[in-house]
């Protein structure tokens, strides 16, 4: 009997498949029996399975509470006090939640973090919101982010200051260690804020969630033009005057002989705020995507020239009010290196403008 290719494909498929098989009835048969022989609570043991933890642990876990601390501390962020925050990673080839836990409640390591700097401050410290998250968006610079909203308040309950604090990691291997470095991080920086009285009385004047920015670029080359929308969404900028954000974008290019079409190309860009109203942005864009080409204008071409590949980087001035939601807009200066098609130059200078909205 002849074993051909395609005999051997298919059993090949049916092998994959019945390992698949094998791992989920596998898995199934051990929630099924841990249910069945565990002494706790069966809602406990199939938390225990499915879901991760990671506890992490922070320098000034040893320091000693005070016994007449002015500052008082508040966790008002409705989760669990030792829970900092929760993610979704994989188990089993399964979509599961990860708990990142302290060794103890938050508040104990706000008051840890002030006795280790010394914080005479009067008062009340309030962590309205706490969040860390992995930014895939940026692909020169992906990283761990923490952010964070806290209010200082005094003794008669009236706001001095609020801050939006935004913290970043390089991702490591081990990420206990990154969820520690950065937990460490904002309460230092906290404490050291409120130590040197580094206020800000502008009150943040929305809930502090993430912001949803959508903007179009119109940008016009020598050979045509280009259109490109982009959709955002970050937590609002921190207290530092730089920072990056990645967007989701769709690229279109009218040229003479050609179209061009590409969908969410890599991109970063970096923004450093002026003041109050402005930001400058430098931007890049990798875009790959498809080209239909002009048969009217181009008789015989090569076949590859179908692909679109090229490299867009922009400087822009940006009217952007800080922590206000509603218009914004720009005007940008461009640099486009084109890999495919053939068909346009190599190096193409552009200008343009964008217009956008922010909504909090």
């Amino acid at each position: 009997m002849k074993f051909s290719k395609k005999n051997f494909t298919a059993l090949l498929k049916i092998s994959k498949l019945k390992l698949v098989k094998f791992r989920v009835f596998s898995l199934l048969v051990f929630i099924f029996t841990s249910l069945l022989y565990s002494e706790e609570p069966r809602a406990t043991v199939l938390n225990k399975i499915i879901a991760d933890t990671i506890l992490i642990t922070l320098p000034a876990d040893n320091a000693i509470f005070p016994q007449n601390q002015n500052l008082l501390f508040v966790d008002e962020r409705g989760l669990s006090p030792r829970l900092l925050c929760v993610h979704e990673t994989k188990k089993f080839m399964l979509p599961v939640d990860l708990y990142i836990v302290l060794n103890s409640p938050l508040e104990n390591h706000l008051k840890r973090y002030a006795t280790r700097l010394g914080i005479n401050e009067k008062g009340t410290l309030i962590v309205k919101k706490l969040d860390i998250w992995y930014d895939t968006g940026p692909f020169i610079s992906k990283r761990y982010v923490l952010n964070a909203y806290t209010i200082l308040k005094d003794t008669s309950g009236k706001t001095i200051s609020n801050w939006t604090w935004e913290i970043t990691a390089k991702p490591e291997k081990n990420k206990a260690r990154v969820y520690s470095k950065l937990t460490d991080l904002f309460l230092q920086n906290q404490m050291q804020a409120i130590k040197d009285k580094n206020y800000n009385g502008v009150i943040y004047p929305y809930l502090y969630k993430r912001n949803l920015t959508l903007w179009v670029e119109y940008i016009l080359f020598p050979m045509g033009y280009a259109v490109i929308p982009h959709i955002m969404l970050y937590y609002p900028e921190g207290h530092k005057k730089n920072f990056v954000r990645a967007s989701k974008l769709i690229y279109y290019r009218k040229a003479e002989n050609f179209e061009s079409i590409a969908i969410n190309g890599m991109n970063q860009r970096w923004y450093h705020r002026l003041n109050e109203k402005f930001l400058l942005t430098l931007s890049t864009n990798v875009n790959i995507g498809i080209n239909s080409i002009n048969s009217d204008r181009v008789k015989r071409t090569k076949y590859y020239n179908i692909l679109l590949f090229n490299a867009l980087v922009g400087a822009s001035i940006e009217f952007n009010r800080y922590h206000q939601g509603g218009i914004i807009a720009g005007m940008e200066m461009f640099l486009q290196v084109n890999f495919l098609p053939t068909l346009a130059d190599d190096l193409e200078p552009g200008a343009g403008i964008h217009i956008g909205y922010i909504i909090p």
